[in-house]
C-alpha cells in the first residue's frame, strides 16, 4: 500500500496528465458518436468517380481501391488527396471505429501542440490550458472536428502537419534528437510530399515554418542539417502538386486589385473575430513575461522564437486573400499554430506554480458550462438524424425503394455539425440526398419540412 502511496506521489503530475488526456478522450468521443455521417461523407465511402454518383459506382473495398479513386478526386475536385485518402481508408472500418480513430486525433493534436510549446519540459497547467484554448477558439468546432470529411481536411491534416514540423522543433534544442543522416533526409523528402499535400492554406505555411526554423539554427550557429533542407524541397512540391489539381481550378479565384482589397478586408475582419481573445492572451502573457523576466539577448528571447509560428499561421490565413471562399474552417491550421507560439510563451512564464493554475480553473468552469450547452445543441440535432435513419432502414426491411425523412433543423451552435455542413435536402436529386441513396441502398430520399 505504501509503494502504491510512494508512487503516486512520486508521479502525481504525470498522472494527472494522463487523466487529462483520457478526460479530453472521452469527452470528445461523447461529440463524436452523437454525430452521424453526412454531407460528403456519404460520398468518400464509394470510389471517387465525379460529383455525383454513377449507376455503376462501387463501395472502396480495400487499399487498392484509394489510390485511383484519389487519382480521379485530383482531377475532378480538389488535390487534398492525403486527408480524403486517409478518410477513405478509415469509414472502411464503421462508423464506431471512426469516432474512435478521430477522438483520438483530436488528443494528438493536443499532444503535438504540448510539444511544440513545452518541447522537453513538463507543464501541466500548460497541457491542460492548450486543450481549453483548442475548444474555444477552434473555428466552426462541429465541421473541424466531428464531421468526418471536414475532420479529415482540417483536425487530421494539422495533425500531420505539426507532426512533421515537430523534428525542426525538437532539434533546435538537442541535436541529438534528429540526427543528420542519410536515412532522415530520405524520410523527411517522403514525408514532407504528404505533409505538404495536405490543405491549400496549410502546405505552404507548413514550407515557410521549416524555411523559419533552419533561418533559426543559422542565427543560433546550429549546424544545419541536410534533412532540414530536404524537407523543405519536398514540403514544396507537395503543396504544388496539391495547388496543381485541375479540380482546384472549377471556381474561378481572379479578381481585380479592387476585388483583392475587399478580400483582404473580409480575411481580417474574419480573423479579428476569430483571434481577438487569443490575441489579448498572447499579449497579456507576452507582458507578464517581459515584465518578470531579465532580458537576454534578442535570438534567445521566447517572444522572438514564438514568431516561428506566428508568421506562418498569420501567412496561412493571408495568404486566403487570392481565394474567392473564405470559410472560417479555413483558419483552422493559423489558429493551431498561434495556439502554439502561445504556448510556448506561457511555458516560459517564471511564476509560483499556484498563480499559474488560476486563470487554468477559472477557463476549466467556463468550459464546462460551455461543454453542457454544446452537448445539448449536438444532442438534439442527433437525435432528428437518428429518426432520419431509423426511417430509411425501416422503409428499406418494408421493401420500400424511396422514403421521406423529417427535415433536420440544427442548432446555430459552432459545435453542431448539421450547421455548417449540408445534410438532406427537399429536393430528391440534390447530390448529398443522391449518395445517401447509394449508401443506404435507395431509389430516392427526401425531406419534408
Amino acid at each position: 500500500m505504501n509503494r502504491i502511496k510512494n508512487y503516486i506521489k512520486e508521479n502525481s503530475k504525470r498522472l494527472i496528465g494522463y487523466a487529462v488526456l483520457l478526460s479530453t478522450f472521452i469527452l470528445i468521443l461523447i461529440l463524436n458518436t452523437h454525430t452521424h455521417y453526412l454531407s460528403d461523407d456519404f460520398r468518400y465511402h464509394f470510389f471517387y468517380k465525379d460529383h455525383l454518383p454513377s449507376a455503376d459506382i462501387k463501395r472502396i473495398g480495400s487499399l487498392g481501391d484509394v489510390i485511383p479513386s484519389m487519382v480521379n478526386h485530383w482531377k475532378a475536385c480538389n488535390g487534398r488527396v492525403v486527408v480524403h485518402g486517409l478518410l477513405q481508408i478509415i469509414l472502411q472500418g464503421g462508423e464506431v471505429f471512426f469516432d474512435i480513430f478521430n477522438s483520438l486525433m483530436y488528443v494528438l493534436l493536443g499532444i503535438l501542440i504540448y510539444k511544440h510549446s513545452a518541447g522537453e519540459k513538463r507543464n501541466l497547467p500548460l497541457l491542460i490550458g492548450i486543450y481549453l484554448l483548442m475548444w474555444f477558439f477552434i473555428p466552426q468546432f462541429g465541421a473541424t472536428c466531428l464531421w468526418a470529411s471536414g475532420s479529415a481536411n482540417y483536425l487530421w491534416g494539422s495533425c500531420i502537419i505539426l507532426a512533421y514540423l515537430l523534428p525542426y522543433r525538437m532539434y533546435g534544442i538537442n541535436q541529438d534528437k534528429f540526427k543528420d543522416s542519410t536515412k532522415n533526409a530520405v524520410i523527411m523528402g517522403i514525408l514532407g510530399l504528404f505533409a505538404g499535400c495536405t490543405n491549400e492554406n496549410s502546405g505552404g505555411a507548413l514550407a515557410l515554418a521549416c524555411i523559419l526554423f533552419i533561418g533559426f539554427y543559422k542565427v543560433k550557429k546550429i549546424k544545419i542539417p541536410t534533412w532540414s533542407y530536404c524537407g523543405v524541397a519536398s514540403t514544396i512540391i507537395g503543396a504544388f502538386i496539391l495547388l496543381k489539381a485541375p479540380g482546384n481550378y472549377r471556381i474561378d479565384s481572379r479578381t481585380d486589385l479592387a476585388g483583392y482589397i475587399n478580400r483582404f478586408k473580409d480575411i481580417y475582419n474574419i480573423s479579428l473575430r476569430l483571434m481577438f481573445i487569443l490575441l489579448a492572451i498572447y499579449l497579456t502573457i507576452l507582458f507578464i513575461y517581459i515584465y518578470n523576466s531579465n532580458r537576454k539577448k534578442l535570438s534567445d528571447s521566447p517572444e522572438v522564437f514564438s514568431l516561428l509560428y506566428i508568421i506562418p499561421s498569420f501567412a496561412s490565413i493571408f495568404v486566403m486573400t487570392f481565394s474567392a471562399l473564405h470559410p472560417e474552417r479555413t483558419w483552422f491550421i493559423g489558429i493551431m499554430m498561434f495556439i502554439c507560439a502561445t504556448g510556448y510563451l506561457y511555458s516560459h512564464l517564471e511564476l509560483h506554480k499556484y498563480r499559474k493554475y488560476i486563470p487554468i480553473a477559472a477557463f476549466t468552469i467556463v468550459f464546462v458550462f460551455s461543454f453542457a450547452n454544446a452537448f445539448k445543441d449536438i444532442n438534439h440535432t442527433y437525435k432528428q438524424a437518428h429518426e432520419q435513419i431509423v426511417l430509411i432502414k425501416q422503409a428499406k426491411k418494408n421493401g420500400e425503394r424511396t422514403v421521406r425523412v423529417p427535415f433536420i433543423q440544427p442548432s446555430n451552435s459552432k459545435y453542431d455539425s448539421y450547421a455548417v455542413a449540408v445534410h438532406t435536402s427537399v429536393d430528391p436529386n440534390a447530390w448529398q440526398n443522391q449518395w445517401m441513396c447509394k449508401y443506404y441502398d435507395m431509389d430516392q430520399i427526401c425531406a419534408y419540412k
